[in-house]
């Protein structure tokens, strides 16, 4: 980089490297941070404290000192001798210039604007022995006008030989042209004076127009780049180097527009619905062209991204899916390497590490908890790296933690209160192990034990627990904060026994001495009295490991995937643009509102907004065969639609300027809509659009399954998965077993257990949210219905404790009520004290399956039979739940001795004359015994349906089932042949 190769060679000729080293933009940062609270109380830096805020938090001043770090920073390279100014006493009242001032010292300690103007003043003698005879430059268009009068002064004064290589996209002089919104405000008269050019280079040209004019005075040598080819992207091309301008000659009759064949497809732009098609028609665009260009290799291919970290998971995904075994069978690959990736960044295990460093301090929370044990390698130390995240939020959520330690933990009012508290959730979960299924007698102040199926020997609960102990143990060590010199290494090294460093495939941990050691530098430079907290350095660490130019990946073989930067498009055969959206590209950015900079701008002042049409303009100019250019066209939440970037539209308004297609506007040739989805007949149609061919045998063998054709290979799923391959009735010697609960699963939602069963999605009924506050509101359904199931301690569900005793009259006023119609209506006797319902086991063989399982709610009555109860009140049934009520009532008529009948009770209609109406009303449907024979018709097709839900999604749903019956009139039928449900 020229910068830091200027800044070496002032500080060896004219500086200490001792001193120097306060005005590294690390140190300085941390020297802000340091200096800016001593200086807050002046009246001049009012502006400062309203921009902090009242009650000023660390993480507030940092975020500051990190903005005033970079404007000084740029200044020492844009504005020195605003710099050295402010150190004479200019601006007197001025804030940045006072605190500028206090960081340069009254000694004037050498900085980089220092030791430039020193060398401006002197001639450059001093350095003359420290260069090489010859310095060649390349990349100008970056660099700062201050730096190029640099080395032009190395050269003029004969200190040494100084060759600059610069990209000069025009063989004319084009120094005085200016873009046509500038020629549209000129004064009445003067707009004559003005000359466009060639609008492609007069309007994204800007920062090559300052080079350009820099370096106009000198002697050149030429080196021009053959003519470019007759295609439409060779004739744009031609156009800028000859800085003409095609369109006003088409509309002055001089030209004709240019008919462009349907066979050039040397630009295109893609409108897609998603990034992933993006990437999708990315591959199949490249796949073409491989196969149109032998030669075509893929090393000759660049793709650029405004932020490549968005497309980065989207590219190994689709790049990176595996050839089948045959490699005929399977997709075509295409190798690749994704560069400019903040890895460290990326690796879980560091931002584990953040996490921990922000735990003192804060209120430790259930999602705080829940990321940190979501990290393979935490999970690994603990032995929980077998246990889903999905099934781990699930514990956690199941624990009733919110936030808190324990009760010590918590501010007054509520300083030594337990509930929903970490410490809590960890005693559920330990009495669980220790109780399993067992009903604890009741103890006052006890939580309610939480059990785990899958955790007989509490492996999880000790987990957990052990957790718990680790991170007090971290809290413990970091309270406050800490002494700057001994905290960098101090942290990293004390939270190490969070995870193991190594793992299966030796990839979760990465080194952070890279990270560690110019933090710690930069500490000791910045000679910091006072103390940093441990999340401000977190934050500190994070932001020094995002710093890194991530581009070590580049020109690693493959084609090249990575963010745009200058001169990166050069030199490929074929250049592709993903995420072109005009939210994204040219990159908004956002000045403070000090920035003094932007406030005084001059020429050559680094611009994003000019850096990205400057990168634009150079992806035209380097693609040799093809431009390919892609966006977001739909909103993924409103299917509203959005636009391209400005440079986007500028470019596709000049070539109908000035082209047109071979059939029609040229837009219809160079404008692509991609289809929705990768199984659009679209992509395989022999008579379709070319441009739209795709190259996945997969989703082809999707699609030709689709339309009823047998697909060469499975897609989705394996047959294996299925649960059996036989009917019901085509009975083998052989004895299978299925459990009841896999028939309830499956008959409430057939669809939902072929995914969770079959293809393994998360078991989760609905994606659950962790909270982190405590349950005020009240959730009396759930709190009824643990009742009826026996809970009489605290549950995860209890409101706080004040309120606690407010509702519990309530609840057990409902259930009381509850169990007083139920039993009047069926005659079963309930204890005085509610506990869970009874169960018994079934078990047997139906044409040659043995069924087995436990169903609870079987109810034994006085000198009767047993009655099944399926209790869904306080809420309303579901159309499942009388699917499931009625596969049970099969089960129970065809295994259950003694069995009268079921019954599901639920949320009724309001009746007349009801004497509480604030009382949930109760509603039963009952269905009677079955003779055998009928109930075992019944089942038989459940049967047959489980068995095709088992090898393919049963297009079957029971709300819309029960839709379709309503709209029949048959409801009476389906619930027991009675017109008046309710009793």
């Amino acid at each position: 980089m020229a910068g830091r190769f200027i800044r070496d060679l002032l500080e060896r000729a004219y500086g200490n490297p001792a001193h120097s080293v306060h005005f590294d933009k690390e140190t300085l940062l941390l020297r802000l941070f340091e200096s800016l609270p001593d200086l807050l109380s002046l009246p001049a830096f009012a502006e400062v404290r309203g921009f902090l805020g009242r009650g000023t938090t660390e993480k507030r001043l940092y975020e500051l000192s990190v903005l005033l770090s970079d404007l000084y920073d740029r200044s020492m390279i844009y504005r020195p001798s605003l710099l050295l100014a402010w150190e004479e006493g200019a601006e007197p009242g001025a804030w940045p210039a006072i605190l500028w001032r206090h960081l340069s010292g009254p000694s004037r300690l050498p900085h980089r604007a220092r030791m430039m103007d020193t060398f401006f003043r002197s001639g450059g003698r001093e350095i003359a022995d420290l260069l090489p005879p010859r310095l060649s430059l390349f990349g100008l268009t970056g660099m700062a006008p201050r730096d190029l009068l640099f080395f032009r002064s190395l050269g003029e004064r004969g200190v040494c030989e100084v060759h600059f290589y610069f990209l000069n996209p025009c063989e004319e002089y084009w120094g005085d042209i200016v873009p046509a919104r500038v020629k549209d405000r000129a004064p009445a008269g003067k707009e004559a004076y003005l000359e466009t050019g060639n609008p492609l280079l007069s309007s994204w040209g800007g920062q090559f127009r300052v080079i350009h004019q820099s370096l106009s005075d000198l002697p050149e040598s030429r080196r021009l780049f053959p003519p470019a080819p007759p295609t439409l992207l060779g004739t744009v091309q031609e156009d800028i180097r000859t800085l003409t301008d095609r369109g006003t000659k088409v509309r002055e009759g001089i030209l004709e527009k240019q008919v462009v064949p349907l066979s050039d497809r040397s630009i295109e732009v893609v409108r897609c619905p998603s990034p992933v098609r993006e990437i999708e028609m990315l591959k199949d665009r490249l796949l073409g062209l491989f196969a149109e260009i032998p030669e075509l290799s893929p090393e000759d291919v660049v793709v650029l991204a405004p932020d490549i970290g968005r497309y980065a998971g989207i590219v190994r995904s689709v790049f990176g899916a595996p050839a089948g075994e045959g490699g005929e069978e399977g997709d075509p690959e295409v190798p690749f390497v994704i560069s400019d990736r903040r890895e460290l960044l990326e690796d879980p295990a560091f931002e584990a590490l953040g996490l921990l460093l922000g735990l003192p301090g804060t209120r430790l929370t259930a999602p705080q908890v829940f990321r940190l044990l979501s990290v393979p390698a935490v999970a690994r130390k603990f032995g929980l790296d077998d246990l889903r995240p999905a099934r781990l939020q699930e514990i956690l959520q199941q624990s009733g933690f919110r936030w808190g330690r324990d009760g010590s933990d918590r501010p007054a009012p509520y300083a030594g209160r337990r509930e929903h508290t970490f410490a809590e959730g960890q005693t559920r979960l330990l009495l669980g192990y220790a109780s399993g299924e067992e009903v604890l007698p009741e103890q006052e102040g006890r939580p309610a034990p939480l059990s785990l199926p899958e955790d007989p020997d509490g492996l999880i609960a000790g987990a957990i627990a052990e957790f718990a102990e680790d991170s007090v143990t971290i809290c413990f060590l970091f309270p406050r904060p800490r002494w700057p010199r001994s905290g960098p290494i101090g942290c990293v090294g004390s939270s190490t026994p969070f995870w193991t460093s190594t793992s299966p495939r030796g990839r979760d941990r990465r080194d952070w001495r890279p990270s560690r050691e110019p933090l710690a530098r930069g500490l000791s430079h910045a000679q910091i009295r006072g103390r940093i907290s441990s999340g401000v350095m977190a934050r500190h660490l994070e932001r020094m490991a995002g710093t890194g130019d991530g581009s070590d990946r580049f020109f690693m073989g493959g084609v090249t995937f990575g963010r745009m930067v200058p001169l990166r498009s050069l030199p490929f055969r074929v250049v592709c643009l993903v995420g072109m959206n005009d939210a994204d590209f040219p990159r908004p950015s956002w000045p403070p509102s000090f920035d003094w900079l932007s406030a005084r701008p001059e020429p050559g002042d680094r611009s994003q907004r000019e850096d990205d049409r400057t990168l634009f303009l150079e992806a035209v100019l380097s693609a040799r065969d093809s431009l390919w250019i892609s966006y977001v066209g739909l909103d993924s939440r409103d299917g509203r639609s959005r636009e391209p970037s400005v440079l986007v539209r500028e470019l596709l308004d000049h070539l109908s300027e000035g082209f047109s297609g071979e059939k029609g506007p040229i837009h219809f040739q160079t404008v692509l809509e991609a289809p929705v989805a990768p199984l659009s007949p679209e992509h395989y149609a022999r008579e379709g659009d070319p441009r739209l061919r795709s190259y996945s045998r997969s989703w082809r063998s999707a699609l030709e399954s689709a339309r009823g054709r047998p697909a060469r290979e499975p897609v989705f799923f394996e047959p294996g998965l299925s649960w059996s391959s036989r009917e019901p009735d085509e009975v083998s010697s052989g004895r299978e077993d299925l459990a009841i609960a896999d028939l309830r699963e499956f008959i409430r939602d057939p669809v939902r257990y072929f995914l969770v069963r079959k293809v393994g999605l998360p078991r989760s009924d609905r994606t659950l949210r962790l909270e982190e506050d405590e349950p005020f509101g009240i959730d009396e359904r759930r709190l009824v219905s643990g009742r009826l199931r026996g809970e009489r301690t605290p549950s995860p569900d209890s409101p706080w404790p004040p309120l606690r005793s407010v509702i519990e009259e309530k609840i057990d006023s409902e259930a009381a009520f509850y169990r007083r119609i139920i039993s009047g209506k069926t005659g079963i006797h309930f204890p005085d004290r509610p506990g869970a319902p009874p169960r018994e086991r079934l078990e047997g063989v139906f044409r040659g399956i043995g069924l087995y399982g436990t169903v609870e709610g079987i109810y034994r009555r006085p000198d009767r039979g047993r009655l099944l109860v399926v209790e869904r009140w306080p809420r309303q049934p579901f159309p499942s739940d009388f699917l499931e009520s009625f596969l049970l009532h099969l089960l129970c008529s065809l295994f259950l001795e003694g069995y009268e009948g079921c019954v599901l009770t639920g949320k009724g209609g309001k009746r007349e004359g009801e004497k509480d109406p604030s009382r949930t009303p109760v509603g039963l449907w009952r269905w009677d015994p079955l003779p055998a024979a009928s109930a075992a018709r019944h089942f038989l097709s459940c049967l047959r349906a489980f068995h095709q839900g088992s090898r393919a999604p049963l297009p079957f749903d029971p709300e819309a089932s029960q839709a379709f019956v309503e709209e029949l009139g048959k409801i009476s039928s389906i619930r027991g042949g009675s017109s008046a449900p309710f009793w």
